[in-house]
């Protein structure tokens, strides 16, 4: 547009401050001349100008105008990736290429790449598929370290996953990419083994009743056996030193912050993705604190007792189990 057209779409008929004002946008980095237009008589050329990159990173972020109009180019890039590796026919136990796709071209998605890679990311067609690229290596290295390290899933995820987590399984399996994971692992043996150092002498100062051997069997044993942080580096959640019946009233206050009614499936989203699972020592106890016990090692729940906190809503109910049994 010229600024003429820009001042009109804008500002109405209010001509005044168009020429200055799009002085500003360009200095800003926002706008940048596209070309001219021939001048006709004795006119002189007219500059047109249009959004730059960081212009239509601003627009997407606030139009859902701009939204649409992203959304056809990041599906044609993604496409075009696709195309290269061959990840829709890679194979996964649940639809993982679908469900990135989906998330990817929704405006969630969309703002969340476009916040994570900045606004050059998706300047042309180049410049996104060295972010689709870049997109793997994150996913991959989001697989390797495990769950626990990967970005909140309240506003962003893809069965139960973070995006890049779903997009790293997908890349596991493939046969190229596979390679680069392998290359990964061998690339952090070394640190592998001071990672599990470090969480053994973490575990053992934390937890000084434990005898030596089982502290050290459990900081090499993940607390959830989803994990696989650097293989088999020890992973558990937050070890806190607090009244038992503090941590439940904590869990059960944080399942039933609203009623069955009022919970909407973005809240139950949020609370299926981000665990809340706990280590509480209780005087000279160590008692582990969950709503989902399944998903614990058996090594974590044979030797302590396990309080299971389930239910939804209105609906809470605390159960109890030692070393592995259903106590009460």
């Amino acid at each position: 547009m010229t600024h003429y057209q820009v001042a009109h779409l804008v500002f109405g008929d209010k001509y005044s401050s168009a020429h200055d004002r799009i002085v500003n946008l360009s200095g800003c980095g926002l706008l940048v001349q596209k070309g001219e237009r021939p001048g006709t008589a004795n006119k002189l050329p007219t500059a047109v100008w249009g959004l730059s990159p960081l212009g239509f990173w601003v627009a997407v972020h606030e139009f859902d105008e701009a939204k649409a109009k992203f959304r056809p180019l990041i599906v044609d890039y993604w496409k075009t990736f696709t195309e290269i590796y061959r990840l829709d026919e890679v194979e996964t136990e649940e639809p993982l290429y679908r469900l990135f796709t989906e998330w990817l071209k929704s405006d969630q998605g969309m703002v969340k790449v476009l916040d994570d890679f900045g606004h050059a990311a998706f300047a042309n067609k180049g410049y996104a598929l060295i972010t689709f690229r870049r997109m793997v290596d994150i996913g991959l290295l989001t697989v390797l370290v495990g769950r626990n390290f990967a970005f909140y899933l309240s506003d962003r995820s893809v069965a139960g996953r973070d995006p890049y987590q779903a997009l790293g399984e997908i890349a596991l399996r493939d046969k190229l990419f596979g390679k680069l994971h392998a290359v990964f692992r061998e690339t952090d043996a070394p640190l592998r083994s001071e990672i599990n150092k470090a969480m053994y002498e973490e575990l053992h100062e934390k937890l000084p009743s434990i005898p030596e051997p089982l502290a050290k069997q459990l900081a090499e044993t993940p607390f959830f056996r989803y994990l696989s942080t650097l293989e088999n580096s020890g992973v558990f959640p937050c070890i806190a030193a607090r009244p038992l019946q503090k941590a439940l009233d904590q869990m059960k206050s944080a399942l039933t912050e609203h009623s069955d009614e009022d919970m909407n499936e973005d809240h139950m989203d949020e609370l299926l993705s981000v665990s809340l699972s706990q280590i509480v020592i209780n005087g000279d106890r160590v008692c582990l604190v969950t709503e989902d016990p399944g998903s614990i090692d058996s090594l974590w729940k044979d030797n302590f007792d396990v309080y299971w906190v389930s239910g939804q809503g209105k609906n809470v109910n605390v159960e109890i189990h030692r070393a592995g049994v259903r106590a009460e």
